[in-house]
């Protein structure tokens, strides 16, 4: 693979291969498995959404991505929590 001018090579992670159609729906997916980390990154999403009163169906994807993704690390969750309470 090649590298990012830069940037260190990566150590570990996750790799997801999707496939989206021009809508946005997945029209095949080659993931199979968990979509949270863990139960404590589920459940921090899930609350967070519902605390803003949030609909999964409705709500902007770009901001639901971002909750994801914050809501994926405990301590920058807790650092960013505030922030987006006030927006």
């Amino acid at each position: 693979m090649m590298l990012a001018p830069n940037f260190p090579q990566r150590r570990s992670g996750i790799v997801i291969n999707n496939h989206f159609n021009c809508e946005g729906g997945i029209k095949s997916s080659k993931f199979s498995g968990e979509l949270f980390l863990n139960h404590n990154h589920e459940g921090r999403f899930y609350h967070s959404i519902q605390k803003q009163d949030i609909d999964i169906e409705d709500g902007l994807q770009s901001y639901l991505a971002v909750i994801f993704l914050l809501t994926a690390d405990e301590v920058l969750w807790n650092i960013s929590e505030t922030y987006l309470k006030n927006t």
